[in-house]
């Protein structure tokens, strides 16, 4: 067995996908689409006995839930500050780290994005 490759496993961030944060505790984003808005949302998966934890981008104000103005900085990177969900979802992560959001669903004014 050749465990040379275990050695070589590159930690350097892929800056043109989607990746946390760690220091000011947001996600960081080239690949999501553009909507003014955005909120967290959680649901209990019965399945793995888990909560998962949703993105869900808006153009429309989105009722009833806490919600946030998307930040867009000079080079076209969406910001989505966690607050509250990076203690839920990413206490145990010391370092920037890129991260899989699954779209769950689209609409024509937003889109959800799971946590994976």
């Amino acid at each position: 067995m050749n465990l040379a490759a275990y050695d070589k496993v590159d930690n350097k961030i892929d800056k043109t996908k989607t990746w946390l944060d760690h220091n000011n505790k947001r996600i960081v984003s080239k690949q999501i689409k553009y909507r003014t808005y955005y909120a967290f949302g959680k649901r209990y998966n019965p399945n793995t006995d888990k909560e998962e934890f949703y993105l869900i981008t808006s153009d429309n104000i989105i009722p009833d839930r806490p919600y946030a103005k998307t930040i867009k900085d000079n080079y076209n990177r969406l910001k989505y500050n966690l607050g509250s969900v990076y203690d839920n979802c990413f206490k145990e992560i010391s370092k920037d780290i890129n991260i899989n959001l699954i779209l769950d669903s689209s609409q024509e004014d937003g889109e959800v994005y799971r946590f994976h």
